[in-house]
């Protein structure tokens, strides 16, 4: 394990932010149906324990790994915050030989001197949220864990306290913040929030899918209201994977033969109109452009924004 391969835990988004929330759900409708696990959001900073399958373990923060005591005595204090320790590194060891991966658990160091405004007891703790298995066949590769997955592979891992399980994203973003911790040790005070995850993980190119939930008291801006995805889903969804196939390589070298290859990422815009453009043509003479009729302004331009898309062609040929 190098620096260069360090793992930290994806960004998560906030629940006012629709418009990501939309483009999620309209990328995985399963998102609609899934089971969601409901999460207190602890109070704290980020901590995270890696094990190889020979045994070398790494502690790190949210951006690096640590040796020594560097942030609120974390990882010096690891044996002080997380109770049965020995039997947790035993158990991811055995893990990660099993798999033949490294095991990384993602948690939240907690408590006096790291957080003033939640009574969390009167020792710091870990408790754990998530993890990643990354595969030594494909360093590159990261297959995310759940709370479930914790739980299942590390039963003796402390986790954060779940508020609720509930079945499908609109309910799941309904769920109640104003709640009070349900950390036990301290005086009764209110949560900061709650995260709102599948119960198995859903993940892409964006990263993973987490929707973070504060507390209105905590809270800064009013919330916005997320829209269900359109009842043409499955239509806007079906003219993209069928404009795909119009939007090759081939495509995109007859372009260049005919204004010249691209040669900054300055020209990534226009060579996507260009290519977008050329496509087109093709794409209504055989009749695909039919299928956008029935759509409304909003929803056709959903379905023909395919910038992404090229935008990783055109870059590599940079």
């Amino acid at each position: 394990m190098t620096e260069t391969d360090f793992q930290k835990w994806p960004s998560i988004m906030r629940h006012d932010h629709a418009k990501q929330i939309r483009w999620w759900w309209e990328e995985f409708p399963g998102l609609g149906t899934d089971t969601f696990v409901v999460t207190e959001k602890i109070h704290g900073a980020s901590v995270q324990i890696r094990m190889s399958p020979s045994g070398q373990i790494r502690y790190g923060t949210r951006n690096g790994y640590r040796d020594g005591d560097t942030m609120f005595g974390w990882p010096a204090n690891a044996e002080d915050v997380i109770p049965d320790l020995d039997a947790l590194l035993v158990a991811m060891k055995s893990r990660a030989g099993m798999i033949a991966a490294d095991v990384i658990l993602f948690g939240e160091i907690f408590g006096p001197g790291v957080q003033k405004n939640i009574d969390y007891g009167p020792e710091k703790r870990v408790f754990f949220f998530g993890g990643a298995w990354m595969p030594q066949a494909n360093a590159s590769q990261v297959l995310w864990r759940g709370l479930s997955g914790v739980l299942l592979d590390f039963p003796m891992a402390p986790r954060v306290p779940i508020v609720d399980t509930v079945s499908g994203l609109a309910k799941a973003l309904e769920v109640d913040a104003h709640i009070n911790s349900l950390v036990p040790g301290g005086e009764e005070s209110l949560a900061e929030g709650v995260v709102i995850t599948p119960l198995l993980p859903v993940w892409g190119d964006h990263g993973l899918f987490m929707v973070k939930k504060k507390n209105p008291e905590h809270e800064e801006n009013a919330p916005r209201t997320v829209r269900a995805p359109s009842p043409n889903a499955d239509a806007i969804e079906a003219i993209r994977d069928d404009l795909k196939r119009y939007l090759t390589a081939a495509r995109m070298r007859s372009v260049f033969s005919k204004h010249g290859p691209i040669s900054e990422p300055s020209q990534i815009g226009e060579y996507i109109k260009l290519i977008i453009e050329d496509a087109m043509v093709d794409f209504t003479e055989d009749g695909g452009a039919d299928a956008l009729e029935p759509l409304d302004e909003a929803e056709r331009k959903r379905a023909l924004n395919m910038g992404r898309h090229i935008a990783i062609m055109l870059k590599g040929e940079l």
